[in-house]
């Protein structure tokens, strides 16, 4: 069912992770538009539909029991370090996914670094907890420039909403500095138009070429503060990621653990749905980066729900 490579680009019906997402979660409209599109029989459709729910089980089943061992322990055993792999996680094979060399190699480096357990979800969910509080407190502190800055920022062309939302973090005093290329159709005429408006919400925003490139797709580079643009500046251009980790607002923990490719598996989502992503999780300070990720996940949601409720802030 799934097409090969080739075809994607010639109907959005032939791009598999389209055709992935219309089979686990689409409505009955885009179900038999696809089953048209395709010219199966429902019998075959519902064959594919079945097959791809139990994928997706596999995988849910997969991360899970990555996560369990992560945060809760035990260490790697010496046989799994060799193997590269959990002995207790579903087969990769049901989901499709052989381990691969670069894999093993993070497995290892990260199992002989120090490592954070905790003992039960409950202290997870404290940490949680405690980012949702200082969120509710950072967004009841705003102030009047604040607010309208981010009624502005909620209606700017950007097609990503995760880099709409480390903007608001700027502007909430959350986070240092950004950098995006999402801005919609037409970026090449648009990015200065949006930095523009970046500008008048009081940050530091420059437009340039992704990488230095001379007519490479234009890149935003937004800071709160505007002596930190000429490091953002450097670090961006120059691929300094302890820099720019530390100017994304990225614990020194992360960023360190980036670096020496010691992270976890376990991503910011398969700790809760709740918390924002964006960054690798370190095995010895883990928690701490969960209580910060909460922090800026709620920060955002609450900023938003607040521009619903008063679109003018």
């Amino acid at each position: 069912m799934v097409p090969k490579s080739a075809d994607r680009q010639r109907h959005p019906l032939n791009d598999a992770i389209e055709i992935r997402r219309i089979l686990v979660s689409g409505t009955p409209d885009e179900y038999e538009e696809l089953r048209r599109h395709h010219d199966v029989s429902p019998l075959v459709l519902e064959k594919f539909r079945e097959e791809e729910l139990d994928r997706e089980q596999a995988v849910r089943l997969y991360r899970q029991a990555i996560t369990a061992r992560e945060l809760y322990g035990p260490d790697p055993t010496p046989e799994e370090i060799a193997t590269g792999e959990y002995s207790n996680v579903p087969e990769r094979a049901q989901i499709n996914d052989h381990l691969r060399e670069s894999d093993a190699v993070r497995f290892r480096n990260t199992a002989a670094k120090e490592r954070t357990h905790v003992a039960s979800r409950a202290e997870v969910d404290a940490l949680i907890q405690q980012g949702l509080t200082e969120a509710y407190q950072t967004v009841e502190s705003l102030d009047e420039r604040q607010r309208e800055a981010l009624a502005v920022v909620e209606k700017l062309p950007i097609s990503n909403r995760t880099d709409r939302g480390n903007l608001m973090l700027i502007i909430a005093g959350l986070k240092p500095a950004t950098a995006f290329s999402n801005v919609g159709d037409g970026l090449e005429s648009s990015a200065e138009e949006v930095a523009e408006m970046l500008r008048s919400c009081g940050l530091t925003a420059e437009v340039r070429p992704i990488n230095g490139r001379d007519g490479g797709k234009p890149e935003i580079i937004v800071t709160g503060n505007p002596a930190d643009m000429e490091a953002l500046r450097k670090a961006s251009g120059a691929k300094d990621h302890e820099t720019f980790g530390r100017l994304m607002g990225f614990p020194p923990s992360a960023v360190r653990a980036f670096i020496e490719d010691t992270t976890l598996r376990t991503r910011p989502s398969d700790v809760s749905k709740d918390i924002a992503g964006g960054m690798a999780l370190s095995p010895d300070n883990w928690p701490e980066e969960v209580h910060h990720l909460a922090r800026w996940g709620y920060a955002v949601k609450l900023m938003r729900s607040m521009i619903e409720k008063d679109p003018t802030a």
